[in-house]
């Protein structure tokens, strides 16, 4: 299970996170295609809470599956920014 974890994980880097509706439940993920220049490789909704994804895998598997990580990364990166607009204020 961690490898597959892991695996996940390396392809957080080509995703990208978009909140999906207003009080932050739903996010949308989307996948890019770098080698082919950026183009769309698909999109996947995403609720933490409940422990979904338009994939499948997260629901199937019952661990996070790449979208669900790499949507995680975000939220961290985005609490990170606040944290540090806090201290420099």
């Amino acid at each position: 299970m961690l490898q597959a974890i892991n695996k996940s994980k390396a392809q957080t880097n080509t995703m990208y996170t978009v909140c999906h509706d207003r009080d932050n439940l739903w996010f949308r993920v989307t996948e890019f295609d770098i080698l082919n220049q950026g183009i769309t490789g698909g999109q996947y909704r995403v609720h933490l809470r409940n422990r979904t994804c338009d994939c499948g895998k997260f629901d199937a598997l019952c661990y996070p599956c790449a979208h669900a990580i790499a949507l995680m990364h975000s939220v961290i990166h985005a609490l990170m920014q606040l944290q540090l607009v806090k201290i420099s204020v």
